[in-house]
């Protein structure tokens, strides 16, 4: 009978070697309600982005922290790539066919921090 190997369990990615993550808050500012910002956003961000920059900045849109009466939200990025993000929402001029402009509001490392100041 052969013996059992040890199962070793792996070991936790050093803090130094996680990726760094920001939290932008935006703000849509526009004369009409608009339906579906979400999806559009993140459309309208991987125009600019690109897949390849998609993938490298590590995009996300979060979902439950939209607020739909204030038009608010966060989306969470890699640090390096907050500028470009930050052009990006500049120069989305629509959504869904309705003019906006949407505004960022604040950055920081903790989610809890940038919601709070909006």
């Amino acid at each position: 009978m052969l013996p059992k190997k040890k199962q070793q369990k792996m070991k936790p990615l050093l803090p130094s070697l996680k990726a760094k993550k920001r939290y932008v808050a935006f703000e849509v500012i526009s004369q009409n309600q608009v339906g579906d910002v979400l999806s559009g956003l993140k459309i309208q961000i991987a125009s600019y982005f690109g897949q390849k920059g998609m993938a490298d900045s590590g995009v996300s849109i979060l979902n439950e922290k939209y607020d739909i009466e204030k038009q608010h939200g966060v989306i969470k990025i890699g640090h390096k790539f907050v500028d470009q993000l930050k052009t990006a929402l500049i120069l989305i001029k629509d959504l869904n066919g309705v003019p906006v402009l949407i505004r960022s509001l604040n950055v920081s490392g903790i989610l809890k921090k940038t919601t709070q100041e909006v």
